[in-house]
């Protein structure tokens, strides 16, 4: 086999490769866009909970998850939440299925940033945890100020509370926005 040859046969493969992927995002979309709207029964889940918490962002989701979920129910707060890491609007509407009960204090979910226009459709929100934004997965949504533009306007969608990273740039592209807005840091900040 000569050199290009195979380096022909390498490109036909990544060619079909990056076809197959693409073709896969196609069908995520339509699922996401068209099928989703079978989801409406989550809006029916969410009036069970008096307050609920998104957090998003592409790093820090699970953790910031975990250690809600761990601080609340040592308060003694009934809560729903996504704790197995299921972060698009399936696994949100699952965890009310599998944790049944007619009232809790909060809901605290995990959301995959590319969802959040999906699940912002059904479930209000009153607080929004945002964590950060990173070019971790430019195939899924392309450059970082897409996957922060989807985020703003599902944000605004019910006007909730952000909680932003004070010690992150990203955080300026949210301080135009009318809604409320708390700051977290590391270290001593002027919000």
């Amino acid at each position: 086999m000569t050199k290009e040859t195979f380096l022909n046969d390498l490109q036909k493969i990544y060619d079909f490769l990056n076809d197959q992927k693409n073709e896969t995002n196609k069908l995520i979309a339509h699922l996401e866009n068209e099928e989703f709207d079978k989801l409406q029964i989550i809006n029916d889940f969410a009036k069970k909970c008096d307050k609920i918490a998104l957090i998003t962002g592409t790093n820090g989701k699970t953790t910031t998850n975990n250690l809600a979920n761990h601080i609340f129910k040592g308060k003694d707060y009934d809560i729903v939440s996504n704790l197995n890491g299921s972060n698009m609007i399936t696994g949100v509407t699952s965890s009310f299925i599998q944790n049944h009960r007619d009232h809790y204090n909060w809901g605290i979910f995990e959301v995959d940033e590319g969802s959040m226009p999906n699940v912002t459709k059904y479930l209000p929100s009153d607080y929004i945890i945002i964590t950060n934004f990173f070019r971790d997965q430019l195939d899924r949504y392309g450059e970082v100020e897409n996957t922060i533009n989807l985020v703003q306007k599902s944000s605004k969608r019910h006007n909730s509370t952000l909680i932003l990273d004070a010690d992150s740039p990203i955080s300026l592209y949210f301080q135009d926005s009318d809604q409320p807005k708390v700051y977290y840091s590391l270290k001593k900040n002027p919000f």
